[in-house]
């Protein structure tokens, strides 16, 4: 009977010690998910403010086309102007492609880290488990 009663105080004790790693585990989930929270609102915020310079620049062109069929005098420097505005609108694109791709990497390697800690928990949860139904 002593026996059973120390098998059932280490297993009380090993289940309290999990239950606290546990809580310490989420945690740290909720920690990730807040940075994980702000990383989406800075990448929503770029990207707000790219569509709005990307916005301003079409808007730039759009003027300068304009101001060219009226000025022919200036159509080399509305030519000018015209390039340099479309250079900025492909950099503009491309800024906004680099950081949504790296926000999705940012993104997936939170997730598969989440994934291995999950499974690593399960792996080690899971012989207590199988110990606890057969005392239960």
């Amino acid at each position: 009977y002593e026996v059973v009663v120390e098998d059932c105080d280490d297993a009380q004790n090993r289940l309290a010690e999990m239950e606290h790693e546990l809580e310490g585990n989420e945690g740290e989930r909720e920690e990730q998910e807040s940075r994980l929270r702000a990383v989406e609102k800075q990448r929503s915020d770029t990207e707000m403010a790219l569509n709005s310079a990307l916005r301003n620049a079409q808007n730039e062109l759009d003027s300068a086309v304009s101001r060219l069929g009226i000025v022919e005098s200036e159509r080399s420097d509305g030519i000018s102007r015209i390039e340099a505005t479309e250079k900025r609108v492909a950099q503009l694109k491309s800024d906004m492609e680099h950081d949504r791709k790296k926000t999705e990497e940012e993104i997936a390697n939170r997730i598969v880290s989440f994934q291995k800690w999950e499974k690593s928990y399960h792996a080690k949860e899971e012989p207590l488990n199988l110990q606890l139904g057969y005392l239960g």
